[in-house]
């Protein structure tokens, strides 16, 4: 419910489309290189002052909004879980923006890394007065976590907002050391009957090395319980928001009527 109410008191976001809230960066992939997500930004219509200019695809990955107060950054979610958890990438790296950062899960990292370079960019045009937010489903909530960390310590955003849904786990005890000390409030709401929050599990053992490698997830853990029947059920991001609007229906209709197409189905 704490959680819930955070998000009731950001409200600009339920009109996002209007002058109040307008897309100022769309991130786009741009394909796979040995299994790992390549993605880049396009510039939206709505009032943007960004420079980059990409190939427009078809499929969205996420987006930077603004209101005359915030900025959220999304990051979208994927469908399957296989090559999160194969030898090639569930194995550890050093997380690289950050003095004593840890270890984090490398598939993760490379996929954030593609996209590092225009964020920042585009953040760097952005007004650190604004209180930042990030968010992320399932792949989206891992990458919100790797961006936050590195926001906090490296841009003028030093304490940003993370909400996450059905995230797995991240890095090593020492990552999720910096990210708890280094962020604003942070939510990781998961779905008790969700498998994917409890990958990598919290050990791995790579079975071509025999490395092992501990994960472990970062604070603070808000739990549902919504069991659909299905695997991709109980992951899926409309099971995650019905399962919150619950707390206060009235406030996810307004939510859902201010942002037509936005809220699950």
């Amino acid at each position: 419910m704490e959680a819930w109410n955070h998000v009731q008191q950001r409200d600009g976001y339920t009109n996002c489309h209007s002058p109040r809230g307008d897309v100022q960066s769309k991130l786009y992939p741009t394909g796979t290189r040995n299994g790992r997500r390549h993605f880049t930004r396009k510039l939206s219509n709505c009032r943007s002052h960004h420079s980059l200019l990409v190939p427009q695809l078809p499929e969205l990955f996420g987006f930077i909004a603004e209101t005359d107060s915030q900025i959220v950054i999304v990051f979208r979610g994927t469908t399957t879980t296989s090559d999160w958890i194969s030898d090639a990438i569930a194995r550890q790296t050093p997380f690289p923006y950050a003095k004593d950062g840890g270890l984090v899960h490398q598939g993760f990292l490379d996929i954030y890394q593609s996209a590092r370079k225009p964020l920042l960019a585009a953040m760097s045009k952005l007004s650190a007065g604004k209180q930042l937010y990030l968010t992320g489903h399932s792949l989206g909530g891992s990458l919100a976590t790797l961006c936050a960390a590195d926001l906090a310590a490296n841009t003028k955003f030093t304490s940003p907002s993370v909400y996450t849904f059905g995230s797995p786990r991240v890095g090593n005890p020492s990552f999720a050391k910096l990210f708890n000390l280094r962020t604003g409030p942070h939510y990781r709401v998961f779905n008790r009957n969700d498998m994917v929050p409890s990958l990598p599990p919290l050990v791995y053992k790579s079975p071509r090395t025999g490395d092992l490698y501990h994960y472990i997830h970062v604070k603070k853990a808000v739990e549902l319980v919504n069991p659909t029947g299905s695997l991709a059920g109980n992951h899926a991001v409309s099971n995650y928001y019905h399962e919150v609007a619950k707390l206060d229906p009235k406030y996810a209709k307004l939510l859902s009527a201010r942002t037509p197409g936005f809220c699950p189905k």
